[in-house]
C-alpha cells in the first residue's frame, strides 16, 4: 500500500518524467522500489541499481511491444519494471526475478481508456497501481510463488494480444544506458498542455 500511496501522491501533480512519444513514466517504478527497500533496509548502492534496472525494462517494453497503442495502458510496463526494481532491491536471485516479472506481466493488463474521454481521478492512479501491484508480485515471489513460464511470448501471452515483438538490446557491452533517454517536464501539466504554456 505503501508504493500504491506514495506512487499517487508522486504522480499528483503530472511533474514526471517521460520517454518521448508517448512513453509513459518510468519514474512511476520508484515507489515499488523504495517500498521494497524500505521491507529489506536495502542500501544507497541497491536502490540505485534497481532504478537503473526499472528504467531499462519499462523502456525496452514501451519501445518493442508498442502495447500502449494497442490499447493497453502504461501501467502495465509499471507493474513489470517495478516488479524487476522491486525484486533486485530485495536482494532475490535471478529465478525469482524471473517470478516477480512473469507474475506481473501476466496478472496486470490495464487497458488505456484511463487517459481518453473525460478523465477520472483514476488517472493519476494507474502507474501507482501497477507499482504496487509489482511490488506484491516480488513480495510473492520472494516466498516462492512461481510465474507462467512464458508470460510475453507465445500462444497464451502478450504477443497473442498485441502482435510479435522483440525486446531491443538492454544496456551493457557498448549499449547505453535508457535512463539517460527520459525528459523532464518543464511545466506541472500534461504533455498535451505543455505548448499552450510555452
Amino acid at each position: 500500500l505503501a508504493a500504491f500511496a506514495n506512487g499517487t501522491m508522486a504522480r499528483y501533480l503530472d511533474g514526471n518524467d517521460l520517454f518521448a512519444g508517448g512513453g509513459g513514466h518510468p519514474s512511476n517504478t520508484l515507489s515499488a522500489i523504495l517500498a521494497a527497500a524500505d521491507v529489506s533496509g536495502a542500501d544507497g548502492n541497491k536502490i540505485i541499481t534497481a532504478i537503473a534496472l526499472a528504467y531499462e525494462i519499462y523502456f525496452n517494453l514501451y519501445k518493442s511491444t508498442q502495447a500502449f497503442l494497442k490499447g493497453i495502458d502504461h501501467a502495465y510496463y509499471t507493474a513489470v519494471a517495478g516488479a524487476a526494481g522491486a525484486a533486485k532491491v530485495m536482494g532475490l536471485d535471478r529465478a525469482r526475478i524471473r517470478d516477480a516479472v512473469s507474475l506481473a506481466a501476466s496478472a496486470n493488463i490495464a487497458v488505456s481508456a484511463v487517459r481518453y474521454g473525460h478523465l477520472s481521478l483514476w488517472k493519476g492512479c494507474s502507474e501507482a497501481n501497477g507499482a504496487r501491484n509489482g511490488m506484491f508480485a516480488a513480495l510473492l515471489a520472494a516466498d516462492g510463488l512461481t510465474g507462467p513460464d512464458h508470460p510475453f511470448q507465445g500462444g497464451h501471452s502478450l504477443a497473442n494480444l498485441i502482435g510479435q515483438f522483440e525486446l531491443q538490446p538492454f544496456a551493457g557491452a557498448g549499449e547505453e544506458f535508457r535512463i539517460d533517454e527520459v525528459a523532464i517536464k518543464c511545466h506541472l501539466v500534461v504533455a498535451h498542455g505543455l505548448p499552450l504554456i510555452t
